[in-house]
């Protein structure tokens, strides 16, 4: 792809799939330009592989693929936003106007005088604004597609279209006054400050609350099959895992015992989600980038900005840890919240033989894949 992203902190995840079919519909649409070819609806259809690896260099969490295959496609039945279309088996941005513009790209996703990246080889710059503007009034034009469209309904019966008397999802919820963030709150379990300084001190590392060193997520057709493991990578030795290692750092630091055998019906969540952040050791198992959450509650950690914000507000307060380079914003609202985080105090004694044995275990598979001794 001919650009350079310069946005990579976008909290939307169905935003951030839109976001990212806009710059390759963009960038398609300069390419075949200067060829001189001509322009219709399949030049524009991506590979869902292709929108989800720019959308996770995009967003700040993890960006799966039913995100693209449902979510944001409009034509599954399923579908929750208007962002995309079907063409076979690839997927192309919806033109403006095919849903009467309801829900055809998100609203507010970030600053119009945002810079979204670079265009290669000419230097230029495209922000968020020049974007949505192309695609509102260019894009449209030069898609080969007849604007109405018809919707797919779960029938599989066509029916014109229609202004349905359905609120937006945000403005419904607000009717009840739930406080999700208060829900979050009130049900999640958090780590003791006293262990997370215990590990900052015994990992040798220089790695606030890093359970285990140098451990980082990799999507499961990346470990092709294979169970977690230690390989060399471009940035070092990195013990490539699925989601075992933050969960157990977050079991062994509350109760002691595995997440298997500790827990049931909650979920470990990552606050600083996302390709970023999972791929960053320093976070991936850092007990202070942790919670844990009623498996029915998870999907508000993806989707609620409040929930979110509210989360690594808390983090920061508790521990005083955040990524590298993240600025955090503080807000009054969440200091009425802390007094209702739980934590589960295990003594550091008790933590103490437990993480000096899975370190010795973690240790040990190092030295069996490497033949030498770790730094950690």
């Amino acid at each position: 792809m001919d650009v350079i992203l310069k946005i990579k902190d976008v909290d939307d995840v169905c935003g951030s799939v839109w976001l990212a079919t806009a710059i390759l519909t963009y960038n398609k649409y300069l390419q075949i330009q200067g060829q001189g070819s001509s322009f219709s609806e399949t030049a524009f259809a991506f590979k869902q592989t292709d929108i989800q690896q720019l959308a996770s260099q995009i967003c700040s969490k993890e960006v799966q693929n039913a995100r693209i295959s449902q979510w944001c496609n409009a034509d599954h039945p399923n579908h929750t936003f208007n962002y995309l279309r079907e063409v076979y088996k690839l997927r192309r941005l919806t033109v403006p106007g095919e849903y009467n513009g309801r829900y055809e790209m998100p609203e507010n996703l970030i600053a119009d005088n945002s810079i979204i990246c670079e265009i290669l080889p000419t230097g230029s710059i495209l922000s968020y604004l020049e974007l949505v503007d192309w695609v509102k009034k260019q894009y449209s034009k030069i898609v080969n597609i007849d604007i109405p469209r018809e919707i797919k309904v779960i029938t599989g019966i066509s029916h014109k279209k229609k202004n349905f008397d359905i609120p937006p999802a945000e403005d419904l919820l607000k009717q009840y006054s739930i406080d999700f963030s208060k829900l979050i709150v009130q049900t999640s379990f958090w780590v003791s400050k006293e262990i997370f300084d215990f590990i900052t001190k015994n990992n040798k590392l220089n790695a606030p609350g890093v359970f285990y060193p140098y451990a980082i997520r990799k999507l499961g057709a990346e470990i092709q099959n294979e169970t977690p493991h230690w390989k060399e990578t471009d940035t070092g030795r990195s013990f490539i895992d699925l989601n075992f290692k933050p969960q157990n750092a977050l079991a062994y630091s509350l109760v002691g015992k595995s997440f298997q055998a500790a827990f049931s019906g909650y979920t470990c969540c990552h606050i600083y989600g996302g390709t970023r952040y999972t791929h960053d050791w320093k976070a991936f198992t850092c007990v202070a980038n942790l919670v844990l959450i009623p498996k029915p509650l998870q999907s508000l950690t993806d989707h609620d900005k409040n929930v979110v914000d509210c989360l690594k507000q808390i983090s920061f307060h508790r521990y005083n840890w955040k990524p590298d380079n993240y600025d955090i914003r503080l807000d009054d609202r969440v200091k009425d919240l802390l007094p209702l985080v739980k934590e589960i105090r295990l003594t550091t004694e008790q933590f103490s033989n437990i993480w000096h044995r899975e370190i010795i275990k973690y240790r040990e598979s190092y030295k069996n894949t490497f033949h030498s001794d770790p730094d950690f």
